[in-house]
């Protein structure tokens, strides 16, 4: 199995493509589309571009604030043995 190369956000421009997002959040395109198609995902539609566009730093936010800080799962982990 090939070796993936770990997503450097500062390669991508400040607006994303769905395939981007992908990338960086280990999903599919059409996740990502369906995740701002349905709020989950901050999004974009720009008029004359087909799907939506992503602004880098609303999916760092997503990031940060949607996944469970390393830190408070080593705690936990650490409470119960």
């Amino acid at each position: 199995m090939a070796a993936q190369t770990p997503f450097d956000p500062d390669d991508y421009p400040a607006i994303l493509k769905p395939s981007e997002v992908a990338a960086w959040l280990r999903l599919s395109p059409r996740m990502i589309q369906l995740m701002a198609k349905d709020g989950r995902l901050p999004a974009m539609q720009i008029p004359g571009v087909r799907g939506y566009r992503f602004l880098k730093q609303d999916i760092a936010n997503f990031i940060e604030h949607s996944m469970p800080k390393v830190e408070l799962l080593e705690q936990e982990y650490a409470t119960e043995f």
